[in-house]
């Protein structure tokens, strides 16, 4: 048998390349066939509760980070870790619970404080989530990420620092790129409210240029991926039968928000999940792409350009599926179980998911499509890697006109469009179509959702969706017309 050492060094090569299940059984069997010292032990089960994360395993996560916490409970980064987990689980309790341990225990517990004003944010509890952000920016005062999400909850915040402090900090930050991306934001908001809209997209295009910057080798690797995989892919999966976990589906309702950043689709995932019918919301979850890459990664990459078909084992996939699905908190029961998933790119997997979920229904989200291009530029969305340019999000923008043309056509009695405009202007009658759409009982409540105690939302809508639904402004964005002049030619769709 190997020894430790040996089997460790193959679970770091193997989570370096992402073969994180062989990672895990390589990681279990030195906790479960060898006696460790104190330090290694607690390295080892650091190492695989990281792992199982990226499995999605959240109830194991919380399994070995407790083992953790039972040798060593005063550790502030692992509270911090085990709160960030029970955010997963969406046990916003428990999380917060947790973030409070942690900076109980470490105060200057930088990291732990932000998480914490955050969670609050999300919760609308914007008096509470301010009072945790300034704590972390008297840890830090050069931290403009902090000072941004600030600015989010209270407009004045930017305007009680000393602004010249902030562009000095840009010049000097050196490769501090997220924050940098920050303060370009927070001077871009500036500008904005100036109605100087040539200098705030000097400061919107500094800000994406650092914002892709702070994760460039990741950034580059989900373009090629959004970009040159799955549009050129998609269509060839050639679905192998299902043979397995068949009853398990057969009472799952599952309801799939599709669309574009910046469609309406928050406001259309909050009035779903505010009726009377038990819907366990879950976000965006990347789940369906998360479970294709970690199936099927080899033949997605595979680089012969004249690939005729894809196997796709349905099977495999929905066993991952079921097992994520599990960890938050949807049960399979005898009788009807509706759930919302609001990862947005699944416009591409429609025909993968229907195999998988035969009950499936989609709502499709869209907006004036100047707009939503406009919306998606000027919002702080770093986590999205084809949003940092004008040129990028009109390329993605085309691969999606294209592809929910086809599904529109294709499955057309499984998905739904939604015009934000139409929803806005007549919110009863738009949401009593989704819901007998989706077969659920509509009543009143589902249009009132910002009157919800427990109202959570971790999108950039979070905050404008506490006001209710306000009618679309068409002329909001109507001062950045220049930014797309010069790519009206090759697209006709971008034309007024």
């Amino acid at each position: 048998m190997e020894d430790y050492i040996q089997l460790i060094n193959k679970a770091k090569n193997f989570y370096k390349i992402n073969k994180f299940e062989e990672a895990k059984i390589s990681l279990l069997k030195v906790i479960n066939n060898f006696e460790l010292e104190s330090k290694i032990k607690l390295n080892i089960l650091l190492l695989l509760a990281d792992t199982l994360s990226k499995l999605n395993n959240f109830q194991d996560v919380k399994y070995y980070l407790f083992e953790y916490q039972k040798i060593n409970p005063n550790n502030s980064g692992v509270l911090n870790m085990i709160a960030n987990n029970f955010l997963r689980m969406k046990d916003f309790k428990k999380a917060e619970d947790y973030y409070l341990k942690s900076v109980s225990i470490n105060e200057k517990n930088e990291t732990a404080l932000i998480n914490l004003a955050i969670l609050l944010e999300n919760l609308g509890r914007n008096s509470e989530s301010l009072k945790f952000y300034k704590k972390a920016l008297n840890l830090n005062p050069k931290n403009l990420s902090v000072l941004y999400n600030m600015s989010k909850l209270d407009k004045k915040i930017p305007y009680n620092q000393d602004i010249p402090n902030i562009e000095k900090f840009i010049k000097f930050g050196k490769d501090e790129y997220f924050n940098i991306a920050s303060g370009y934001f927070l001077l871009a908001k500036k500008e904005n409210e100036k109605k100087n809209f040539k200098k705030e997209v000097f400061f919107l295009e500094k800000a994406n240029h650092y914002s892709f910057k702070s994760k460039d080798k990741v950034n580059k690797q989900a373009l090629n991926y959004w970009f040159e995989i799955i549009p050129n892919k998609f269509d060839k999966f050639y679905f192998l039968e299902q043979t397995k976990n068949q009853n398990k589906i057969e009472n799952m309702f599952p309801i799939f928000i599709i669309g574009l950043p910046r469609s309406g689709s928050t406001v259309t995932e909050q009035i779903i999940s505010s009726g009377k019918n038990e819907i366990e919301d879950l976000g965006e979850t990347n789940l369906i792409n998360w479970s294709l890459l970690n199936t099927h990664r080899n033949e997605l990459f595979e680089e012969q350009s004249n690939i005729d078909k894809i196997e796709v084992d349905i099977s495999i996939i929905l066993k991952k599926l079921l097992n994520s699905y599990k960890n938050l908190n949807v049960s399979i029961k005898d009788k009807k179980v509706f759930f919302l998933d609001k990862s947005l790119e699944n416009f591409y997997y429609v025909d993968l998911i229907l195999r998988i979920f035969p009950n499936a229904k989609f709502i499709h989200t869209h907006r004036d499509i100047r707009d939503n291009v406009f919306a998606i530029y000027k919002e702080f969305l770093s986590q999205i890697s084809w949003s940092h340019s004008i040129n990028d999000i009109i390329r993605y923008v085309d691969n999606y006109l294209k592809v929910i043309e086809k599904q529109l056509v294709k499955n057309e009695k499984k998905i739904l469009s939604i015009s934000l405009e139409d929803l806005t202007k007549n919110p009863k009658r738009i949401s009593q179509k989704i819901y007998e759409f989706c077969n659920l009982d509509w009543d009143e409540n589902c249009i009132n959702f910002h009157k919800r105690d427990d109202l959570f939302s971790k999108t950039a809508s979070s905050n404008q969706i506490r006001s209710g639904i306000k009618v679309y402004d068409k002329k909001k964005y109507e001062d950045y017309d220049f930014l797309i002049k010069d790519f009206e030619k090759d697209f006709e769709w971008l034309k007024s």
